[in-house]
Parts: C-alpha cells; sequence; structure tokens
C-alpha cells in the first residue's frame, strides 16, 4: 500500500436551493488489487471510503461507504446506477446515480485526477453534483491534516 492524499472538491446543488462547495484533504492508502485497478481507502466524517478506479474503456469509478450508514455509486460517463442507501438501524432507501461526465487521468508522477458531473436522486429528492478528485503520492514526512475540511455556499 503506499501512502497517499486525497484531495476532494464537491459542488452540490439543488433545484430552488443555493449551491454548496465541500472541500475535503484526508491522508489514504493507494493499492492496486488487480491489474488495471486502482483503490484508495480514506475517512471521512466518520465513514470508511473505498473509491476503485477501473482503467477500463470506458473509464468506471466506483464509490463505496461504510460505517453508520451504507453506500455504493458506480460512475460511468452516460450511465445509470440504481442501488441502496442502507441506514445503521436497519432499512433501506433507494438511490439512483446518474452520470453526465466522466475524466480521468494518471499522471506519470503517480498523481490521479478525476472529475465527475453527476445527479443523485434520493428517495425522490435529486441534487446535482460536480467532483473533483485528486489523488497523490505523500512525500516522506509530510502527511495531509485529517481535520481539514471546509464548507461554502455559492
Amino acid at each position: 500500500m503506499i501512502p497517499v492524499t486525497v484531495r476532494i472538491r464537491t459542488r452540490f446543488s439543488a433545484e430552488g436551493e443555493e449551491s454548496e462547495v465541500v472541500e475535503v484533504v484526508r491522508p489514504g492508502l493507494l493499492s492496486e488489487p488487480e491489474p488495471g485497478q486502482v483503490c484508495v481507502r480514506y475517512t471521512h466524517e466518520g465513514r470508511a471510503v473505498c473509491l476503485t478506479l477501473e482503467n477500463s474503456s470506458p473509464c468506471v469509478v466506483k464509490i463505496r461507504q461504510s460505517g453508520e450508514t451504507e453506500t455504493e455509486m458506480v460512475f460511468a460517463e452516460g450511465g445509470r446506477h440504481t442501488g441502496v442507501y442502507r441506514l445503521h438501524g436497519g432499512g433501506e432507501i433507494p438511490l439512483t446515480v446518474r452520470t453526465h461526465r466522466l475524466f480521468s487521468e494518471q499522471a506519470p508522477e503517480g498523481i490521479f485526477r478525476v472529475e465527475l458531473a453527476y445527479e443523485t436522486c434520493l428517495s425522490g429528492f435529486c441534487r446535482h453534483a460536480e467532483l473533483s478528485l485528486q489523488i497523490r503520492p505523500r512525500s516522506a514526512g509530510t502527511s495531509a491534516d485529517p481535520g481539514k475540511a471546509g464548507r461554502s455556499s455559492r
């Protein structure tokens, strides 16, 4: 496993509401469970997150969160994924993800970049999101600040 820094910037918006921007920097661990597949593990708001990039054609990104709630979202450009949002005390809520745009690249320095534009619908409430993700190897003696997160409205 390779220590990495995960930087995520997400802009959420829903019809009739002001958009919200969330920026997070977290330490993580990168592995290659299978050829052409990269897995990054980190924590966010107390939940364990596993982000998987599949270098296929078309590219597929999977984000699985576990903890108090469990979700799995699958992104493929132009695709639609239906899953569930599992609640800690039991019960499930239908979750649909529609991917409008997906871009990913790996630079020679081991830096991964992913850009997503998508819509999530959870129990009839839909919102749009634009996500920018950067995964960068950590240099010796440096670490990401696990407490660095910010929110703003636009």
